[in-house]
This record gives C-alpha cells, sequence and structure tokens, in this order.
C-alpha cells in the first residue's frame, strides 16, 4: 500500500483535493481542501500557456514518480494558489494523483453484446461501442469495463466511458504544468462508488441507489457489482424544499431502470448530505417507495475524518483507488502519448479562440446589428493574425493551415449575415415547433451536401423520434415536416423544405427513427 495517495476532483466550480495515509488498520485523511474555481477559466486555454514538464504515460502508475524537469514557468494566479496550497498540504513536485471529473463531462454508454474471448475484446468492444456513441472513435479518449453479472451466459454487458480527446487532455497537461503526474482518470461516480463499497454502506451484489443531496441539486447513482447503471445531476429550483424537489427525480430515475431492466429490483437507496434534518424524510421516502432508505454517514471508517464535510467523498474514493492499485477500474488517462497532448491542447486551444470570435459574432447578429457585423468581419479580415496561441513550438505549415481554417469560418459568417433571415431566431422557432416524442441531435448551416442540390445554404436538421409502444414514429417526423412548411415564421426565406433520410436505430435496446431534415435557401 503506497504511504500517501492524493484523489482530486475537478467540478464546474470547485477544485477538491484530498491526502490520505496509511493509519493503524484504517486510512487516515491528512488534508482535505477546496479551491474555488475562478469564473471564465479554461483547464485547456491554462494548459496551452505553460510548457509541459515530462510525462510517461506508459509506465505504471506506481513506477511514474521521477524527477520532473526544473523549469521556470509562469503559472496563472488560480494555478499558482492550487500548487502554494498542495504544496503545504506536503504534495509535491512528482506526485502521482489520482483525478475525477464530473459525469456531465463525459459520455457513459451501457450496452449487452456477445460473450467473447480476451484476445478479441479490445477491438470489438470499441466497434460495437460507435453505434450508441455521438462521436467518432479516432476523436475520443476512451475505456471500458466487463461484466457479467445479471446477462444471459453468451453475453457480456460492457459499460464504455468516453470523452473528447483535448478535454482529457486539457486536464492531463493542467496537473503536468503543476508539477504532478496522473496515474489515473475517472468519472466521479466511480469514485463514489469505491469509497462506499469501502464503507460497507451498500453491497456490491445489490441493486443501489446512491444519492447525494443538497441544497440546489443532488446526484443519482443507480450501481449494482461495480457496473454503474445511471448517473444523473438534477438542479431544483422554487419554494420546495430539495429533498421533495428529488422525489420526482428519483421516480423518474427508477422508472428509467426499471424499463431498461425490466426484471431487476433496487433494493437500496442510500443517501449522504451534510443536512442530517433530512433523516426523517428519508424514511419518508423508503415507504414510498417500498425500499430500504437511510442516510450514511461513510467517514466513520476513516481515521481523522470527523467534522469534514460528506463533499470529499469523492477525492476519498480516488485516494482509495491508489492505495488500493485497482488497474482494471476505467482509466482514461492510460494511452495519450506526449506528443499527442502537445497536439491535442495545440488544436483545442486554437479552437477556442475562434469559438469567441464565433460566439461575438453571433451576439451581434442576434441584437440585429448587421452594420456592426459588417465593420467587425471587415476588421477581422484585415488582421494579419485573428488568433494566437502561445502552445510552444507551431510550424509555419501548422499555422497556415489554421489561418484557412479560421478564413473558411469568416466566409460561413459572412454568408449567415447577407441571408435575409436570422439563423438564430429560425432554430428558436424549430425547438418551439417540435412535438413530444421528437428530440434534435445535430444542426448545421453550410453548403448543402449532393449533386442534384443547387441551393447557396441549407439549414440541416438531424434528430430522433421515440413514443412509447403502439405509436408511429414516422407519422411523428412526418407531422413535424408538415409544421415546419406551413409555419409561416419558420419557412419564411427558404425555398424548399424535404426530408432528406429515415432510418431505424436502436440506442441502448431502445428503438428510435433517425430522420434528416434539409431547409434550402436560394
Amino acid at each position: 500500500m503506497i504511504n500517501k495517495s492524493v484523489g482530486i476532483y475537478v467540478s464546474k466550480n470547485i477544485l477538491q483535493f484530498v491526502v490520505l495515509g496509511a493509519g493503524f488498520g484504517a486510512p487516515r485523511l491528512i488534508a482535505a481542501e477546496t479551491v474555488k474555481i475562478q469564473e471564465g477559466f479554461s483547464f485547456i486555454s491554462s494548459a496551452a500557456s505553460v510548457k509541459p514538464v515530462e510525462l510517461d504515460v506508459e509506465a505504471k502508475p506506481e513506477h511514474r514518480i521521477t524527477a520532473v524537469k526544473k523549469q521556470k514557468r509562469q503559472l496563472t494566479p488560480f494555478e499558482a494558489a492550487v500548487k502554494n496550497l498542495l504544496s503545504q498540504r506536503g504534495v509535491n513536485d512528482g506526485q502521482v494523483v489520482s483525478v475525477a471529473i464530473p459525469a456531465e463531462s463525459v459520455v457513459i454508454r451501457y450496452f449487452q453484446m456477445p460473450r467473447l474471448a480476451p484476445q478479441e475484446q479490445k477491438s470489438a468492444i470499441p466497434f460495437e461501442a460507435r453505434k450508441y456513441l455521438p462521436y467518432k472513435l479516432e476523436d475520443i479518449q476512451y475505456a471500458y469495463s466487463i461484466s457479467y453479472d445479471k446477462v444471459a451466459s453468451n453475453k457480456m454487458a460492457i459499460t464504455f466511458v468516453a470523452a473528447d480527446k483535448s478535454f482529457i487532455a486539457g486536464y492531463i497537461r493542467f496537473f503536468e504544468n503543476l508539477g504532478l503526474r496522473v496515474g489515473y482518470l475517472e468519472v466521479a461516480p466511480y469514485s463514489l462508488m469505491r469509497f462506499f463499497y469501502k464503507t460497507k454502506e451498500i453491497e456490491p451484489n445489490q441493486t443501489a441507489a446512491l444519492v447525494y443531496a443538497c441544497n440546489d441539486s443532488a446526484s443519482i447513482n443507480l450501481l449494482r457489482n461495480n457496473v454503474l447503471y445511471l448517473t444523473r445531476n438534477v438542479s431544483f429550483s422554487g419554494k420546495a424544499s430539495h429533498i421533495e424537489s428529488m422525489i420526482p427525480e428519483l421516480r423518474l430515475s427508477f422508472d428509467y431502470f426499471h424499463r431498461q431492466f425490466p426484471d431487476e429490483k433496487i433494493e437500496q437507496v442510500v443517501f449522504w448530505s451534510d443536512d442530517k434534518t433530512m433523516e426523517q424524510k428519508i424514511q419518508e421516502i423508503g415507504r414510498d417507495f417500498n425500499l430500504r432508505a437511510k442516510l450514511a454517514n461513510p467517514f466513520t471508517i476513516i481515521e481523522n475524518a470527523a467534522g469534514f464535510s460528506v463533499e470529499y467523498a469523492v477525492g476519498l474514493g480516488l485516494a482509495l483507488r491508489q492505495q488500493n492499485q485497482t488497474p482494471k477500474d476505467i482509466n482514461l488517462s492510460t494511452g495519450i502519448k506526449k506528443i499527442e497532448i502537445e497536439k491535442l491542447i495545440k488544436i483545442a486551444a486554437i479552437q477556442m479562440c475562434v469559438a469567441v470570435v464565433l460566439l461575438f459574432l453571433f451576439n451581434a447578429m442576434d441584437s440585429g446589428n448587421l452594420k456592426k457585423l459588417e465593420n467587425d468581419l471587415r476588421d477581422l479580415l484585415g488582421e494579419n493574425s485573428a488568433v494566437q496561441v502561445k502552445s510552444g513550438k507551431i510550424s509555419t505549415q501548422s499555422l497556415e493551415s489554421d489561418k484557412r481554417r479560421i478564413a473558411e469560418r469568416v466566409n460561413y459568417l459572412a454568408n449567415l449575415k447577407e441571408n435575409k433571415f436570422l439563423v438564430s431566431s429560425k432554430i428558436d422557432r424549430l425547438v418551439s415547433l417540435m412535438p413530444d416524442g421528437l428530440w434534435l441531435g445535430e444542426i448545421n448551416y453550410g453548403k448543402p451536401k449532393g449533386r442534384n442540390i443547387s441551393a447557396n445554404k441549407a439549414l440541416s436538421v438531424k434528430g430522433y423520434a421515440h413514443r412509447v409502444k403502439g405509436d408511429d414514429q414516422i407519422k411523428l417526423i412526418n407531422q413535424f415536416l408538415e409544421a415546419l412548411k406551413k409555419d409561416s415564421v419558420f419557412s419564411g426565406g427558404f425555398t424548399d423544405i424535404r426530408l432528406d433520410t429515415i432510418l431505424n436505430e436502436n440506442r441502448s435496446d431502445i428503438a428510435l427513427t433517425g430522420f434528416q431534415i434539409s431547409c434550402l435557401t436560394e
């Protein structure tokens, strides 16, 4: 067992870290701190602005503690604050850390497939996962776990976790810049699952709901035998108490689980919160749902943890992973080479800068100030360097390529301005016309594809239809198409609104009908 382990949880607004040591028969809490992430801070842009340290990602986590190159670097105030606080708590350069990111930052898919021999799984599982992902495999960093629990003898259950490669590279580089080594990078629900299994608050063979509750939000996770079946983060509003607001969210989560697994039963719901007054209400929830419900006190197995907020449970679960060495668990930090991190950070930072320009231009369009937009476009086209990214050595060829991409985006915006309508208002109207049972997957505006299409531009709408058993999904799509054609607010400025494709699909065993509608301009 490692004498000292560090778990760091990065959420939307805060960075939390936990330092755990080996106690007498139980883990000992050395430190737990929270740093607020300043508004507007970006891990990708921050990572791109500092020259990296060396990272041997192929080495095993326990072997990654090697000498870190001493380099003079200019850290941002936030980076400096995190580094100083870690140093005060005995976390020095070269320390291997485990990092968790929020579930909403990744895509998690559960599916079943024919059982395969271990040597076939490495290529077959990602190939099968393509059906359930909104990304191309080459654009993502992924990891998966395999379970044979509660499946047919010829099947295996896969939990597939994926995230954009540049997103993961940004986090790895951020901690590298602080002199740390990322040994593990996982999603927060897995850290919680590990911690609560360790505390014996839930048993691995139980199908349980793990619920964190605070004043304005809640995290709901359904799990069994190290398999994460569902994770949801919900926000509350209004005058109702947070526990009352949570009841319909719990019911929605449980209903979804039972539709996916009709033969399974949720046996227990475990709440954890700093609000100890909610215990009586939790018992009422247990009676309403006809299952065991309790308010957990998970820190009892950790020495020196009395008085700390239960919010540190994620960090504790991470630190426990490092202490107990669980290489088979989900790890999104493996497989990214140093040279690939350099490339991903550079591309992501450039894209962010371009996105800022695009956002500014779209805001100008939405305000109706087309004259100002025209002047801004003229200024932008006249600049020799619209975007500057400080990311180490960038070749002339690379800069030329980036310049061409930015020029294409500027031309795209110029074409938008020249049209007789505002795209944003069309999208708003489109959403308002959507019937129940229909949802959008992707919206694009640009040159339409196809030899027989002579239109200058087209608004392409991709989506899915899913209704309860017995309803006609194709009929629903056609009704939506007719509504778009007949609505004068939406159809104005389009020369044709047509249904391009319609295709039956299955996502996580749910029957869907995919469609694409093109709205053509002159």
